[in-house]
């Protein structure tokens, strides 16, 4: 009986041929991204391209992370209108890039930075606000958030779903 079935079976793959133009399977799905580690080794991620046959570029962020300074230096201190700026213009930036790769449609605001930074505001987050522009920020954790953006999934961002790297809690 296994004699039997070890024949119709490469029988039936050498009825079956193979296909002369094959369609390889998807390497990644479209818009997800991967965390990849840039030139300086600093951590960063990639997103899958449109038609899922791979990564872009690693985008590593703007900033270094800067690590945790030793408690007897303290913390350089940022204006928070400064922080708010620094992290919205990367922000806006992963979102915009996540748009620009995805295959499912985004909203009218995820085209430029002006226009991600105008509806940002209109939910209540606003750099210029005195409660933003009256507090100050340590520049270590500013970097850090912002070096943490690029992880965040373009998958979360299009799907809606999103939640900002553990880091930018602090902030």
């Amino acid at each position: 009986m296994r004699r039997f079935v070890s024949v119709l079976f490469f029988a039936f793959v050498a009825a079956c041929g193979s296909d002369p133009n094959p369609v390889p399977p998807p390497v990644c799905a479209s818009g997800s991204s991967s965390a990849c580690t840039c030139a300086d080794g600093r951590s960063g991620a990639q997103v899958c391209n449109a038609a899922g046959s791979g990564y872009g570029a690693c985008a590593c962020g703007g900033m270094v992370d800067a690590g945790t300074p030793p408690a007897d230096m303290g913390c350089a201190s940022e204006n928070g209108a400064v922080a708010c700026n620094r992290f919205m213009g990367t922000w806006c930036a992963r979102i915009i890039m996540c748009c620009d790769a995805s295959t499912i449609p985004c909203n009218d605001w995820t085209t430029d930075d002006a226009s991600c930074r105008a509806y940002h505001v209109s939910l209540g987050v606003d750099c210029s606000d005195p409660t933003v522009t009256s507090t100050t920020n340590c520049t270590a954790d500013v970097d850090r958030c912002i070096a943490d953006v690029p992880l965040v999934a373009c998958s979360d961002i299009t799907g809606g779903t999103v939640n900002l790297p553990a880091s930018c809690t602090a902030l």
